[in-house]
């Protein structure tokens, strides 16, 4: 599911839906902190990345819960 949410928010990044894709990262966030006490995997870890990517482009600052 988490990992569906993250290719969801990247196919709205294509369309320059910055709002829907902090949306959808920020859940995948939440299940992958539901899924894996170690923060530090890939696929979480990938999703910062994706954040930090998103928030440049759209010059916001997304925060992290």
């Amino acid at each position: 599911m988490a990992n569906t949410l993250v290719i969801l928010g990247e196919v709205n990044e294509k369309q320059y839906r910055y709002t829907e894709v902090n949306e959808y990262y920020v859940m995948a966030e939440l299940t992958f902190k539901q899924l894996f006490e170690d923060s530090r995997t890939d696929d979480i870890s990938y999703l910062y990345y994706r954040l930090g990517i998103v928030g440049a482009k759209s010059k916001d600052s997304f925060q992290f819960n």
